[in-house]
């Protein structure tokens, strides 16, 4: 029977689908994350946000599609780890799919925290904001409420 753990990462899963758009949405930790990957990228990840690493980012490396990008923010499967933190084994998938991989870190975007903070709390205008004023066409639709530039704008970190 599934634990409170399950049934917040299924709802977490459905809702990057069905609010926000997502092609699919994988828990890692409900079952067999290669089968998943197969059945859900046919065609390879074009983009893969990680903050598990270690098994997870190695399985995701495996069905990189031509051209992806891979933003690495974290590895939280690798913190409590009794051994040094081991390196992406399938790394070579990078070079094969002609992909690359970048570090993200938050405090890189320190400037923006009130806009995250206004957003997060619901008053702002953001991205996540504008994705649910989206169209079926993925186009922004005109006369988003309290959107301003941020589906036109490029958003840069900080300096």
């Amino acid at each position: 029977m599934p634990d409170g753990g399950d049934r917040r990462r299924a709802g977490e899963c459905a809702w990057l689908v069905d609010e926000l758009g997502f092609d699919a949405a994988i828990d890692y930790k409900a079952g067999d994350l290669r089968a998943e990957l197969r059945r859900h990228t046919p065609d390879g990840v074009d983009v893969y946000f990680d903050n598990v690493g270690g098994e997870t980012l190695d399985e995701v490396l495996l069905r990189l599609a031509r051209g992806a990008r891979v933003v690495i923010c974290g590895a939280i499967s690798q913190y409590n780890a009794q051994e040094p933190p081991r390196g992406p084994a399938n790394y070579l998938q990078l070079l094969v799919e002609r992909a690359s991989m970048t570090g993200f870190l938050v405090f890189d975007y320190a400037a923006r925290y009130p806009e995250a903070i206004a957003e997060l709390a619901g008053g702002g205008c953001g991205p996540a904001s504008c994705a649910r004023a989206r169209t079926s066409s993925g186009a922004a639709s005109s006369g988003s409420p309290g959107c301003s530039s941020c589906c036109s704008a490029e958003r840069t970190p900080a300096s």
